[in-house]
């Protein structure tokens, strides 16, 4: 999807992608943790271990705040979430979202851009 943005001239189309891999990238930030977290599953009560603080549960917990907290992808996943469906037209050109100061500050660059 990238490569077609840049290609077709849709910023549309790469806002879209954005979205996408945020939530990709996410997704592999919880894969690691549950991953993590498994290694340290016993086989005591069907594969479930009585202490919930291990040291597994804990750097699972660790990799999420990493992921979720420090990290830009759930800020900009949240941020592209709602936008994507307004500030876009069905052209996959940006356009302006009435009374939304922060979207409209971040596309004023490439609106610019696109009028040169």
């Amino acid at each position: 999807m990238l490569t077609d943005a840049l290609d077709e001239g849709k910023p549309g189309t790469y806002v879209e992608a954005m979205y996408w891999f945020n939530l990709a990238v996410l997704g592999a930030f919880c894969s690691i943790a549950a991953f993590v977290s498994l290694l340290g599953k016993g086989t005591l009560f069907f594969g479930w271990d009585i202490p919930i603080l291990t040291f597994h549960n804990l750097a699972a917990a660790a990799v999420l705040a990493a992921a979720f907290w420090r990290g830009p992808w759930w800020r900009d996943a949240s941020f592209l979430r709602r936008r994507r469906s307004k500030g876009i037209d069905k052209n996959g050109q940006l356009v302006e979202i009435a009374n939304d100061l922060e979207w409209n500050g971040w596309i004023a660059p490439l609106l610019e851009r696109e009028k040169s």
